[in-house]
């Protein structure tokens, strides 16, 4: 599987054909719906920096932490995972408009191999916070420490960003996984998606 690497635009697009922003022909559930162009994102010149924030699960091949741009070829390997591990089991899927919706998103993932194996978006709110959504490792790679890699380094990017604290939703089955790396519980849990989440927060550099 060959990856793609931040600020590298693709040479040619395999997805559903677009002409200026608007879609010429059927756009299947799951599939980056491409409205718009992607914005251009430097490539991530402390990468190397960024790993030695935790260091890489031991027991896999090489490992390396990826940022990712929306609707590019590795968007949309992050999707499939996404659809996998999350959605598939409750039978729903991505809609164009909720993949349109992450335009303005943050999109990280882990790779081990060369091979997606994780992936993490962020979503910007108000007063220097992010709302972190979509974490999904794939079921091989659980319980390894992949997870943790991709949360630390996505944070301390987010952090060198200027982002002052993170919020997200977590199943309440994986509170003790977000509690190892600092969050703690907001308020009472609450149903989403037909399963029960908690809410959780973070301050920067805890």
């Amino acid at each position: 599987m060959q990856v793609g690497r931040p600020g590298h635009a693709p040479a040619a697009w395999s997805g559903p054909f677009v002409w200026f922003g608007r879609i010429l022909r059927h756009v299947s559930p799951n599939t980056c719906p491409r409205t718009r162009p992607p914005e251009h994102v430097p490539p991530n010149s402390s990468k190397s920096q960024l790993n030695a924030r935790l260091l890489p699960p031991s027991g896999t091949g090489p490992v390396e932490f990826v940022t990712i741009q929306w609707c590019t070829p590795l968007y949309q390997e992050a999707l499939d995972l996404r659809h996998e591990v999350l959605r598939k089991p409750l039978g729903i899927s991505f809609s164009p408009e909720d993949l349109d919706a992450e335009h303005s998103d943050r999109h990280f993932g882990v790779t081990v191999d060369g091979t997606l194996v994780a992936t993490l978006s962020a979503r910007p709110l108000d007063g220097g916070e992010v709302k972190f959504r979509q974490m999904a490792v794939a079921p091989e790679h659980q319980n390894k420490g992949v997870g943790a890699f991709l949360m630390r380094n996505a944070e301390g990017l987010l952090e060198d960003s200027g982002v002052s604290s993170f919020r997200l939703h977590a199943r309440v089955d994986a509170t003790g996984f977000y509690q190892k790396l600092g969050y703690q519980n907001v308020d009472a849990p609450f149903v989403e998606v037909g399963i029960p989440h908690q809410a959780m927060q973070k301050h920067a550099g805890t």
